[in-house]
């Protein structure tokens, strides 16, 4: 059986799934549920624009994600100020934890799991 392709669904291909593994929790990008790795338990979720910027900043971890980069990849398309990327960082940062996503003042943030 190949794998190598996304599923389709009712016509529409569904994206692979994408999981980041982080402080015994996992994130998948295909669902907002945060779940204990351990357990496999529920422990918070996170909404899908969150879940885009981090996971993206963790397939380039080290590397500098400017606000207006961060706001392209997870609120493309709808009319929010820098503010929003600013939120989303921080409430990330509560569901994960502190000094895994460091502030570059002026510049942007750098995922340093």
């Amino acid at each position: 059986m190949n794998t190598d392709y996304s599923p389709v669904i009712d016509g529409i291909r569904e994206e692979q799934n994408e999981v980041l593994e982080v402080n015994g929790e996992v994130i998948e990008l295909n669902t907002k549920l945060i779940r204990n790795l351990e357990n496999g338990y529920i422990v918070g979720t996170m909404p899908l624009a969150y879940r885009k910027m981090i996971l993206a900043m963790n397939r380039h971890r080290g590397q500098l994600f400017s606000v207006p980069q961060l706001k392209k990849i997870g609120l493309e398309g709808e009319k929010v100020t820098n503010s929003s990327v600013i939120v989303a960082i921080s409430e990330i940062r509560s569901i994960l934890g502190d000094g895994l996503i460091l502030t570059i003042t002026g510049e942007g943030y750098v995922f340093q799991p």
